[in-house]
């Protein structure tokens, strides 16, 4: 789904190419909504693609002991032990607690909605100018 944009607009030797997303950022949000989500409340994480961003709904609030600057801050208290640890023991992730802070680092604080029993990351999509918007003007032609 991350394809590859070209923007040939301003091309002279070499074409600038850019991600929809940052795959880092991405990854981390995915591996967080699985971790953290409140599974025992029968729902699933779920991730919504829109034209302009992708939405990634973890179930469940903050961990009872965690805060919000230490969420912010990658202070990692799992929801899920065991499942934690099979994803520590698989190389997934580890309990560093890096997750957060890459995603603040590429996107900000405003990435995190947290809702009355979900936290949502939206990621958003970095689209190029459509390749038809200057061609016009290339060859001289008027828009109206």
């Amino acid at each position: 789904m991350n394809l590859i944009q070209t923007d040939e607009s301003e091309r002279v030797v070499e074409r600038p190419e850019t991600l929809l997303f940052d795959n880092k950022a991405f990854r981390e949000a995915i591996i967080n909504a699985i971790l953290h989500n409140l599974w025992i409340s029968g729902n699933e994480p779920m991730i919504s693609v829109f034209s302009d961003r992708i939405e990634i709904l973890s179930r469940g609030t903050l961990a009872p002991a965690q805060t919000m600057e230490g969420f912010f801050l990658g202070e990692s208290i799992p929801v899920n032990e065991k499942l934690s640890e099979i994803f520590l023991q698989l190389h997934i992730s580890e309990k560093s607690g890096r997750g957060v802070p890459e995603i603040i680092e590429t996107y900000g604080k405003g990435a995190f909605t947290f809702r009355e029993n979900s936290i949502v990351v939206t990621i958003p999509l970095q689209r190029i100018k459509k390749a038809g918007n200057k061609v016009g003007k290339k060859l001289g032609i008027k828009k109206d």
